[in-house]
């Protein structure tokens, strides 16, 4: 029997739930036309994009592929902290908790958690006051919070002042553990499609080392400010912080889901300039400190950042700035000369005089933007941003040389110093978006910017020389 054309959307997804590693457009079509027969790539693009068990990673400016979300976060791992009410009544209420390192499909009181002797909690029902369950629901939103509940338990509509809701029933590990408030979970993902999960003891009086809380905190926020460009207004918590996580992986500043030393809710009530609110029906992060209303969210993602992406350049408003910084720092107000920087080797193909005017004339408000608010004399990273950039120049030529050479994936993969190349030049736009943010990063004189760029300047620049000479 032939599959009907409406099929097409669930293929891409069946392709991404099944697919063991990374892979390009061109295999997914191969998977689509068998299938299907002749179909339309710009249907098909649109939708792999848009699919929730994909990234789309692009690895140089010209060359994407996408990632499955179940390999992204398979063997990844994270912190939960139970409070002390679940403590003290030996269970733990996954909410919100477990997001996003797990298909949205799955509802929580259906994951299945693996204690360290093998055997898997029972799960119990109690009564959880109203105000508790939903702080562990923040993330999903009101109208999501109520339906989570609603599905846990239909009476859950009509409640009053506590709710019935689905828990793991953790006493005897507890117990084992003297586990006591303020103790964590450790969290395995052992299946994010279908949501398993290992859980270990992590004590409280183990406090994980400072400079690792430091560079993770550090490594979450480029994360989460890259996101801000990626998404926009776009997406929910769930989505902003499966983005987040996987730019903070990229940014290569700090291995985020590895022994991670602070809970994701742990690190969004320390940071004083990121809230939750509401934007339509859902949960959304934003910073306060922008001055925007939610209503001018939109307004986060630059009108540049979106014509970078239709022009699928691997640019975004935050590495344009830095460029405009390093300029000014150095004397030189010509934004022309910095355009010209910036597009090197780069091709800018409108499809109309208009979008051009439309593209020089956002051009010139970012530079009046950057000259209204950035002061020279002022800028304790301005010689650290110039290296990194000349790095930066330095790492677009060598991606265009591969480029150029049309080397199979798996030939490159092969080549020891490309793979130390892929290691670290991506920490080098994270690194800089971290000096373009205000309060991201504490002064030079901490130190824990020195620890970053140390690969940075030590190592990077003997593997350019090594690539360049080929």
């Amino acid at each position: 029997m032939a599959i009907g054309r409406e099929s097409l959307p669930d293929l891409v997804d069946s392709f991404g739930r099944t697919a063991d590693s990374e892979f390009d457009f061109g295999a997914l079509m191969d998977f689509l036309e068998e299938r299907l027969g002749r179909v339309d790539e710009a249907e098909a693009y649109d939708l792999v994009r848009g699919s929730s068990y994909i990234f789309e990673i692009w690895k140089t400016s010209s060359q994407m592929s996408f990632l499955p979300r179940r390999m992204f976060f398979q063997g990844a791992e994270f912190r939960i902290v139970p409070s002390r009410e679940e403590v003290e009544g030996g269970f733990l209420f996954p909410g919100h908790r477990f997001m996003p390192f797990v298909s949205r499909e799955v509802f929580p009181g259906d994951f299945w958690l693996v204690l360290p002797d093998g055997s898997a909690p029972h799960v119990r029902r109690i009564d959880l006051p109203v105000q508790s369950a939903t702080e562990s629901l923040s993330f999903f939103g009101e109208r999501e919070a109520s339906e989570y509940l609603a599905s846990d338990d239909p009476a859950n509509e009509s409640a009053g002042g506590s709710v019935s809701v689905t828990t793991y029933d953790l006493r005897d590990f507890y117990a084992e553990n003297s586990f006591k408030p303020g103790d964590a979970l450790m969290v395995r993902v052992l299946d994010w499609l279908q949501g398993v999960f290992a859980i270990s003891y992590f004590p409280a009086n183990q406090p994980a080392d400072a400079v690792d809380v430091q560079d993770w905190t550090m490594a979450m926020r480029a994360g989460f400010y890259r996101m801000q460009v990626e998404l926009g207004a776009e997406g929910d918590c769930y989505e902003q912080l499966a983005i987040t996580l996987l730019l903070a992986q990229e940014s290569g500043i700090f291995p985020v889901m590895k022994t991670p030393p602070q809970s994701i809710s742990g690190f969004i009530q320390a940071q004083d300039d990121i809230v939750v609110d509401a934007l339509d029906g859902r949960a959304i992060f934003y910073i306060s400190n922008e001055d925007i209303s939610m209503n001018e969210y939109d307004d986060l993602r630059g009108p540049l950042d979106i014509i970078f992406k239709e022009l699928g350049l691997s640019l975004s408003e935050a590495d344009v700035g830095a460029y405009m910084r390093d300029a000014l720092f150095h004397g030189l107000e010509d934004s022309d000369a910095v355009l010209a920087r910036v597009l090197d080797g780069r091709s800018l193909i409108f499809k109309s005089a208009d979008d051009q005017e439309d593209f020089h004339q956002l051009w010139d408000e970012l530079w009046e933007d950057v000259l209204a608010i950035y002061s020279p004399s002022n800028d304790p990273f301005g010689e650290t941003r110039s290296r990194l950039l000349e790095l930066n120049d330095r790492c677009h030529a060598i991606l265009r040389k591969l480029d150029a050479q049309n080397l199979a994936p798996e030939e490159l993969e092969k080549d020891p110093v490309v793979k130390e190349f892929n290691q670290l030049a991506p920490m080098v736009p994270g690194v800089l978006v971290l000096l373009n943010v205000n309060n991201l990063i504490p002064h030079p004189s901490d130190g824990s910017l020195e620890k970053i760029l140390a690969p940075l300047f030590g190592q990077l620049p003997a593997i350019l020389e090594k690539l360049e000479e080929k």
